[in-house]
């Protein structure tokens, strides 16, 4: 897997429409849940990135490696909030379609599945 074209397919900004966990839906039956106000995480060509949920933005820097290994570093914010680092699987990047998930084994994470809103 080529780590720039990853890169590549992630420049531009997603919504966060749902997620999977192990909890199911009563009302699906399924253990996907839908958001209606997702956040807004846009991917700049630069490599940073920028979080938007409600009135509350972060953003910060990220790398992806060969592995489909996604590095988030997030900034302080002002409202004091320290710095973080998330890392995060993909499972599916498609020209409209971003899933990724924490990249740890020894904990279950849930899904995110995003959808993409507009292209650079």
């Amino acid at each position: 897997v080529n780590k720039n074209k990853i890169k590549e397919d992630l420049i531009g900004t997603w919504k966060l429409v749902g997620y999977y966990n192990d909890i199911e839906d009563p009302e699906t039956g399924t253990n996907y849940h839908s958001l209606e106000n997702g956040e807004i995480l846009k991917f700049n060509i630069d490599g940073t990135f920028e979080n938007y949920l409600d009135t509350i933005s972060t953003d910060g820097t990220f790398l992806v490696n060969a592995e489909s290994v996604l590095t988030m570093n997030f900034n302080p914010t002002a409202t004091g909030n320290p710095s973080s680092t998330y890392i995060n699987k993909i499972n599916k990047l498609t020209d409209n379609e971003l899933e990724f998930h924490c990249n740890q084994t020894d904990v279950m994470c849930d899904v995110y599945r995003y959808e993409k809103v507009t292209t650079p």
